[in-house]
């Protein structure tokens, strides 16, 4: 999510390009869907590993081991959003 140099309000409008379309009940395109994916992927990154099975338990309880940029892949989109949201918040606290 947070790229060196990328500021938490950059952050916020990334996902709420991803929010706005689920408020709206449209689906996310493809390119969306791959922006949403990815920059979980970064801010993912970012965490320390008991984030990563915090998350895994939310979105893969049914298989811990899997990688978490797997996760991240197999989660439907609809689900894209709030994940978004939670890594945010995260990242928030352990820098603040």
């Amino acid at each position: 999510m947070k790229r060196a140099g990328e500021s938490p309000a950059s952050l916020t409008i990334n996902r709420h390009v991803a929010s706005k379309y689920n408020r709206e009940g449209m689906k996310m395109n493809d390119s969306l869907q791959q922006f949403a994916r990815q920059q979980l992927k970064d801010g993912l990154a970012m965490l320390p590993e008991s984030h990563h099975l915090m998350f895994k338990r939310m979105y893969s309880h049914k298989n811990l081991e899997k990688d978490i940029n797997a996760v991240v892949d197999d989660m439907p989109e609809e689900k894209l959003d709030w994940a978004m949201q939670q890594v945010e918040r995260s990242l928030e606290k352990l820098g603040g």
